[in-house]
């Protein structure tokens, strides 16, 4: 078992929360180690990282057998991460954690068009020093593991899980008009997702009494969308996502090197609710309980299929809700998660 893990969910936002805090205090729940502590996190979706405290991060580093935390872009904080490292082997007997770094996207593939790609352009020289500087590497998806290896060889690849202590909590609100709600659930880097399929909501729209329902980003023409929801705290995420009462989800993705990376959860977050989804295949979504389109007239048929087809929506979103527990249960995915922190070797070479 493990004495004591530290938590450094730096990016307050569904990032820091799925990728290191969630399991991280799950693995605590599970008795995998006697301690997770964490740096403080509000989880109201904030892009900000966590400022650096020498103070606060050399108390939660104390003891611990693992230091996880989500990437570390700046070289500043690069070196601090250094000179803590070095500070713990000469003040003290007992050894400096090992440091593992989080990491679940692919960051020399932002399209250009993402508003965070300016601000990320000049970090991408550095990306390469955090992981190299690391023991070892978590990410969320095989084709990520690929993509870093050249820079770290101890990478585990730990699938985004979901806490069904939580989900299954959940209850819809009462339901108001007959029109089938179709619901999308993403920010602002989606737009080319969406308007890859614009022809197919057209369409669908035209032909049959269904609402349109976005959660997160309200950019997309309200022409389209009926109900266009603003993002809430990660806290409160699950119940909004499912007082919006969909009976169809869609995640679109153009096959791209970005969203070849791109982990599946939220088809997990709507799965969770039975809410049956249509998808593109590409990678990391390939092989789920759902349905798969790719050209619009596969999107249409999918949709029309579903919104017709009262049993089989029922019937898929239950199929889809039992594989999700079987397969991206987090109180199953941290016993592997657990092992391999056991057993990460520390660099003698830094």
């Amino acid at each position: 078992m493990l004495d004591k893990v530290s938590l450094y969910p730096l990016q307050d936002s569904a990032v820091g929360f799925f990728r290191i805090l969630q399991p991280g205090r799950v693995m605590a729940r599970e008795k995998l180690t006697k301690s997770a502590r964490s740096l403080p996190f509000s989880g109201e979706q904030q892009a900000h990282y966590y400022e650096f405290n020498d103070k606060v991060w050399l108390e939660l580093a104390k003891d611990a057998d693992i230091m996880w935390s989500t990437i570390v872009y700046k070289p500043e904080y690069q070196l601090r991460f250094l000179n803590l490292r070095k500070y713990f082997t000469s003040e003290f007997t007992r050894k400096f954690p090992r440091v593992v770094f989080d990491m679940d996207d692919n960051f020399f593939s932002i399209p250009a068009d993402n508003p965070v790609y300016d601000e990320t352009e000049p970090l991408r020289k550095n990306f390469g020093v955090c992981l190299r500087m690391a023991d070892g590497v978590t990410v969320s998806t095989p084709a990520l593991k690929r993509l870093y290896e050249r820079y770290n060889k101890n990478i585990f690849i730990n699938p985004n899980g979901l806490d069904f202590g939580i989900w299954d909590k959940l209850k819809k609100t009462t339901r108001k008009g007959k029109k089938i709600r179709i619901g999308w659930r993403g920010h602002y880097g989606h737009k080319h997702d969406l308007e890859m399929i614009r022809g197919a909501i057209e369409a669908i729209q035209k032909d049959y009494k269904v609402e349109l329902v976005t959660l997160g980003w309200e950019g997309w023409e309200s022409k389209y969308s009926h109900e266009m929801h603003k993002n809430v705290s990660l806290f409160e995420y699950p119940a909004k996502l499912a007082s919006l009462n969909l009976d169809i989800a869609i995640i679109p993705l153009v096959d791209s090197a970005f969203n070849r990376c791109k982990s599946n959860l939220a088809y997990l977050e709507y799965s969770a609710l039975k809410i049956p989804t249509v998808l593109s295949p590409v990678e990391n979504q390939r092989g789920m309980v759902a349905m798969e389109a790719k050209s619009n007239y596969e999107w249409y048929s999918a949709l029309e299929k579903l919104i017709k087809d009262e049993v089989y929506r029922k019937e898929l979103g239950e199929k889809a809700y039992q594989f999700v527990k079987d397969n991206y249960n987090v109180h199953r995915q941290v016993h592997k998660l657990a092992k391999w922190f056991e057993e990460l070797p520390q660099r003698k070479d830094i």
